[in-house]
């Protein structure tokens, strides 16, 4: 991961302006494809060439106004232990935006503040502005998601949950983690029609297990614009992956939960049963390494009867 970093900062170094958060795009407006990492760097590379657009291009000229956006992102999902959320196509997660800071009053740099995103099935799109109590008056206060809600929301927060079959929402627990790293693309056409492409690099960790991925993403995808471009990316994807052997590229459309989801039980043994029934099994390994511990046990002392 750190050589890709350090691959993403030489290869790119345009404008970096304020944030322009593709929060702003639900997840219907979203497209979006897995490739490799070598495949992420040459994109990022060939960019200019893939879009046709020369970045030396007088502005009258100009198709796009381009402007590059570091993105690093650290996502929080939370759950219930049967993944209600996961199986009704809804999500809860808390972001962190770790590349973004403001200035006090004082000159001083300080974090902003995290938001909580919940999306419902019909991908609506809600975001909580998080806020730490010196103390907790309740159990809700005192769970790691929910005491994070300011006070005056947790009532419509709570009949959201409740909307998606969440009654219980004490019940949440961290389901998964997703850290992000990458570019953020912005072009800006004659209509003002901002069109994003998202470069990144993802780090799922569940369960103290990690799988890596690497994305591409579109918003919106139902503009003329942006059919262009992502048909253009799609065209040079293929063209380069062919060329270098590359591993080929998988076009996903759910959410990155969902996504993440699908990874973890490609890559990671028993991961859906450890999540839903913790306990279980853990009983089980306890059961298994009993019995392998008795067996071993009883195999030496067989062992040693038969050398006397």
């Amino acid at each position: 991961m750190k050589r890709f970093i350090f691959l993403i900062s030489i290869c790119v170094t345009l404008l970096v302006g304020k944030n322009l958060s593709a929060d702003s795009f639900d997840e219907k407006s979203i497209y979006s494809i897995e490739v490799s990492a070598d495949t992420i760097v040459n994109v990022i590379n060939n960019i200019e060439y893939i879009l046709n657009v020369p970045s030396d291009s007088p502005k009258k000229e100009a198709i796009y106004n381009i402007q590059w956006l570091d993105v690093d992102l650290y996502d929080k999902y939370y759950d219930v232990p049967e993944l209600r959320l996961l199986k009704s196509n809804a999500q809860v997660y808390q972001r962190t935006i770790l590349n973004d800071y403001k200035t006090t009053r004082k000159g001083k740099q300080k974090k902003t503040n995290d938001y909580i995103y919940f999306i419902d099935s019909k991908h609506n799109s809600y975001a909580y502005k998080t806020k730490n109590y010196n103390k907790a008056k309740d159990f809700w206060g005192k769970h790691p998601l929910l005491g994070s809600v300011k006070r005056s929301d947790r009532k419509i927060f709570s009949k959201n949950l409740r909307a998606v079959d969440v009654n219980a929402p004490l019940r949440l627990k961290n389901i998964l983690n997703i850290r992000s790293v990458g570019k953020r693309l912005v072009l800006t056409n004659k209509n003002k029609e901002n069109i994003v492409v998202e470069i990144l690099y993802h780090s799922v960790d569940s369960l103290e297990s990690i799988v890596n991925y690497s994305s591409i993403r579109f918003y919106p995808k139902d503009i003329p614009d942006s059919i262009d471009i992502n048909t253009k990316i799609k065209d040079y994807i293929e063209e380069d992956q062919k060329n270098n052997n590359l591993l080929p590229a998988m076009i996903y459309n759910e959410s990155e939960y969902k996504h993440a989801y699908v990874k973890l039980l490609g890559e990671v043994y028993f991961w859906e049963y450890r999540i839903t029934y913790p306990v279980l099994v853990k009983l089980v390994y306890s059961i298994i390494s009993f019995v392998i511990g008795i067996s071993i046990i009883v195999l030496l002392f067989r062992k040693r009867m038969i050398s006397k």
